[in-house]
């Protein structure tokens, strides 16, 4: 079997999920913490619920909320936060949770409150889990002193070692309730009536519609990978903890040294609108902290902590696509290849690119205090937009379904295209239905090799103890077996012609499971041909493009030819 280049679709959704929720840990959470806002933890958990839970609306994949959750876990690594494991565990963790509440009581309220509340929850357990850690259990002999002493001030018989905690929980559980209220309610709403992009969101000269190099054009280095980790780390602690002019010249020579390896891979993120968004939002954060201390600091001293998170910004949003790009690396995925976790690295890839897309176009803050429900509908909006887009890349441009009635010469093109690709030296392989007559009679089909021109009987009208029946013909087995082996066989470059794809592929028999390993996890370009009755059912279980779709009646092989090399 080739190796896997596609990532599934389960993990292109947790891919656009994790960065939207991602987007949120890292804007709006450098926000909160800088501002030392109370329970920050329980409000970016609350984000991150009403975003799995609302999309679950409409994205229906299992697996979807720990695949999301690990996604931002890993993206959260490169935060500018000085502590990033203990959120990465929680993040996990709460989507984790989730998952398991939904799968046992199902996708509904009672799966998301347990599973909403117990993510709540773990944002308590695990802080105090910190302590035990930090402190040994001293802090606990510590606390529950404590406790007693009050008890004794207050005259109280009431046990205080528990109150503060369950006191918390409570709270908990009500924040988890008031996530799933407005994520039931933000998932009721882009099910049934989805925004409208193009109103709220400009896509001109977007990041979507970048096109994305060819992977064997770029040279790929994990020293390169390692160094941008390390580097970005680096940097974050020479803008923390050096004076401004090291940090004013060092990370943009670093983003220099960057643009030069990576032109593609991150021009359309340099440019001057978007860092202008980075720099007002910086600034305004740099006032408002400095207003709110005991001591505020002088408009000089406020412009440099606003520089600080606009350099932190452009670190982390350049280092993002850097990674990504060098994520491609045919080692790593052939690693993650070998493992439950092949989609991995594809799925942060998209991840990174996608995150640049999600920042840009958040709302301003004004909408987001005023509109809550608003700002989620747009972030699923963003989210379902990058994924149509995403589908387009995996799916459109190299299945191609060749229609037509019974008898009207699907099959005799296909044999004719074969030899005409091999006449412009394309390599193919692949199978077409051969009629069996006799006496000008219909009496069975065999799979006939492109490649090798074997031949294997699959259907006969004769019953000969034959159980499985499609129409008037029995099945087979070698003749299913045939067909199953040379699918089985297509190497990387090879052009795959399959006929045909109808009822048996649609409820997941015949060529079902080999057809859908070469569209989940291959790059070859693939020519099928469908009955018209079974041509909608066809493409939307594949997710197919109506642009891919030729009849048999009006065709050519020039005109098809033509199609699968612009796609290409």
């Amino acid at each position: 079997m080739t190796n896997n280049t596609q990532i599934n679709e389960t993990w292109l959704k947790a891919s656009v999920l994790g960065s939207s929720w991602a987007a949120s840990e890292i804007v709006l959470g450098s926000f909160l913490h800088n501002l030392r806002i109370p329970f920050s933890g329980n409000i970016l958990t609350a984000i991150g619920l009403i975003i799995l839970i609302s999309a679950s609306y409409k994205w229906k994949n299992k697996g979807l909320f720990w695949k999301s959750g690990l996604i931002c876990a890993i993206m959260k690594s490169m935060s500018p936060s000085a502590v990033i494991f203990g959120p990465m565990i929680a993040i996990f963790a709460e989507a984790l949770f989730l998952e398991i509440s939904t799968k046992i009581l199902g996708r509904n309220i009672l799966g998301f409150f347990v599973g909403a509340s117990i993510a709540m929850s773990w944002v308590l357990v695990q802080r105090i889990s910190n302590f035990i850690i930090f402190y040994g259990f001293n802090i606990v002999e510590l606390y529950s002193n404590l406790m007693q002493f009050a008890e004794k001030q207050l005259h109280t018989s009431f046990n205080m070692v528990w109150a503060p905690i369950v006191f918390l929980l409570i709270i908990n559980v009500l924040t988890g309730l008031i996530a799933v209220f407005f994520g039931i309610k933000v998932g009721k709403a882009v099910a049934n009536k989805p925004l409208q992009l193009t109103q709220t969101i400009n896509l001109k000269n977007n990041v979507l519609n970048q096109k994305i190099e060819t992977i064997n054009n770029f040279g790929y280095s994990l020293y390169w990978l390692i160094f941008t980790f390390l580097v970005i780390l680096t940097s974050f602690l020479l803008i923390s903890y050096t004076h401004w002019y090291i940090w004013f010249i060092s990370t943009p020579l670093l983003i220099t040294i960057w643009t030069f390896r990576y032109k593609n891979a991150i021009r359309q993120i340099l440019r001057p609108k978007f860092w202008l968004f980075f720099g007002i939002i910086s600034l305004l954060t740099a006032y408002i902290f400095t207003k709110m201390q005991s001591n505020p600091k002088s408009l000089e001293e406020a412009f440099f902590i606003g520089m600080q998170m606009n350099f932190r910004a452009a670190i982390i949003v350049v280092g993002f696509s850097v990674i990504g790009k060098e994520l491609y690396n045919p080692r790593i995925r052939n690693f993650f290849n070998r493992t439950a976790f092949k989609n991995l690295p594809f799925a942060l890839e998209t991840a990174f690119e996608t995150l640049p897309i999600v920042i840009e176009n958040l709302p301003d803050i004004k909408h987001i205090i005023k509109n809550p429900i608003s700002t989620f509908q747009i972030l699923f909006a963003v989210s379902d937009y990058r994924l149509n887009e995403l589908l387009k890349k995996k799916y459109n441009s190299k299945i191609y379904i060749l229609k037509g009635e019974i008898d009207e010469g699907k099959t005799s093109f296909l044999l004719a295209f074969s030899d005409f690709l091999k006449a412009k030296h394309y390599s193919t392989n692949g199978f077409v239905s051969k009629r069996i007559l006799l006496n000008t009679k219909t009496v069975g089909y065999s799979i006939y090799s492109l490649k090798t021109q074997e031949k294997e009987q699959f259907l006969t009208i004769n019953e000969n103890n034959l159980t499985n029946k499609i129409g008037k013909f029995y099945i087979l087995p070698k003749g299913l077996e045939k067909g199953e082996s040379i699918l089985k066989t297509i190497n990387p470059k090879e052009i795959v012609i399959i006929d045909e794809i109808g009822k048996l592929e649609l409820n997941e028999k015949g060529w079902y499971k080999q057809f859908n390993d070469i569209v989940e996890n291959s790059q070859n370009t693939v020519i099928i041909s469908v009955r018209n009755k079974f041509v909608e059912d066809v493409k939307l279980k594949w997710n197919l493009s109506e642009n891919n779709i030729f009849d048999v009646s009006t065709t050519t092989h020039t005109k098809l030819l033509e199609s699968i090399l612009g796609a290409v």
